[in-house]
């Protein structure tokens, strides 16, 4: 909707200066001594399947997905690697929620992106889910959800071991970090965990 009034006449001249925001933030971060900064793509899951989802307002670079698939796929990626370009990637990572969907539809954009890591959301998956990221390149780290914040109860410790064993089998030990799915309050506003439970 902030499209239809100014200083914004398109879409593509807000990405322009999300992009600039995004850069520079990235750089100054880098600089200072971050050893990995991850950018959060909620969103990216409701741009393969050409609508939004339940909730828009975690919508991030697909700025609002039109029907064109293949073309709003091509417009994200494109601005995810122009944030990243000429920067090591093995110290930028991209977290893509998953949604009630699987990761299929994903891989063709996520293989375009360069990004070193991809955190992602596996703590409760379908059968096969994991198996399907190994077209993701063996240069890439993958960052496995192990617990789920939006769960009603913490999973056990073998779950855990379940999840993370399954990663290292596919990925090999040294390509997998263990992580919770998205976070543990990943809107501010509607924190899902406890810190206790956290």
């Amino acid at each position: 909707d902030c499209l239809r009034r100014r200083p914004y006449e398109t879409r593509e001249a807000l990405a322009e200066d999300v992009v600039a925001i995004l850069r520079e933030e990235l750089f100054h971060l880098l600089a200072g001594g971050a050893a990995l900064v991850r950018f959060d793509e909620p969103g990216l899951t409701d741009v393969v399947r050409g609508r939004p989802g339940p909730n828009p307002a975690v919508m991030t670079t697909a700025l609002v997905p039109r029907k064109d698939v293949d073309a709003e796929q091509a417009f994200v990626g494109s601005l995810i690697n122009r944030v990243v370009t000429g920067l090591p990637r093995e110290r930028v990572a991209l977290r893509a929620g998953r949604g009630t969907a699987d990761y299929g539809p994903l891989l063709p954009l996520l293989r375009t992106l360069q990004v070193g890591t991809y955190f992602l959301e596996l703590a409760h998956q379908r059968p096969g889910t994991m198996a399907a990221l190994r077209t993701l390149s063996d240069s890439c780290r993958i960052g496995v959800g192990a617990v789920a914040a939006a769960a009603a109860e913490m999973e056990s410790v073998g779950a855990i071991y379940a999840v993370a064993d399954e990663a290292a089998a596919l990925f090999g030990p040294e390509r997998v970090l263990l992580a919770p799915d998205g976070g543990f309050a990943d809107i501010a506003a509607r924190p899902i965990a406890t810190a206790a439970a956290a």
